[in-house]
């Protein structure tokens, strides 16, 4: 009975995995990048907001995106996440990390082109809090193509700023 209950659930996830041709309208010869603090995908009242991050993502027509603070998993979110739903409603290739086990808010890279590779790293904080980062490479129609997303702390320090700034730029 629980095979019967959960099949056709594996078998949506299945065909929508395996659909990455990106939404209507995007541009699929060049890059077209967007950053975001999505600020855990909640709109200004509490609530889940998931399908207003969508919305406004295919409204630039993005094919490259990186979203900050997407740690949404969470048993208060009914373990929702949105990098997943996003995978899935805008058909595209999807990276995460670091793991949020590091204190790290979440950073998400998103692509209609296939991600190569994908180092994810927290950056220096010893004053403040912990920031993320995904250094990626991207297969743009045959053309590898390097792409940085970072969340820096949120802190008044200098230090980590400095130390953030320096490591972004060594890459």
């Amino acid at each position: 009975i629980l095979l019967l209950i959960t099949l056709p659930a594996f078998i949506k996830r299945g065909v929508s995995w395996h659909n990455r041709e990106g939404f209507e309208g995007m541009p699929k010869d060049h890059v077209r990048g967007m950053t975001w603090a999505i600020r855990f995908g909640y709109d200004n009242f509490g609530f889940p907001n998931f399908k207003d991050v969508e919305k406004i993502i295919k409204e630039v027509k993005a094919n490259t995106i990186v979203l900050v603070e997407t740690d949404t998993a969470r048993p208060f979110n009914t373990n929702w996440d949105i990098v997943e739903y996003l995978e899935e409603t805008l058909h595209m290739y999807s990276d995460y990390g670091p793991s949020t086990l590091n204190e790290t808010w979440g950073c998400a890279l998103f692509s209609y082109f296939p991600i190569v590779r994908a180092d994810r790293e927290v950056l220096p904080s010893p004053e403040g809090e912990n920031a993320c980062l995904i250094d990626a490479t991207l297969d743009v129609n045959g053309e590898y193509v390097d792409v940085i997303g970072v969340h820096f702390g949120n802190t008044e320090h200098v230090l980590d700023r400095e130390l953030q700034a320096d490591d972004v730029a060594t890459r």
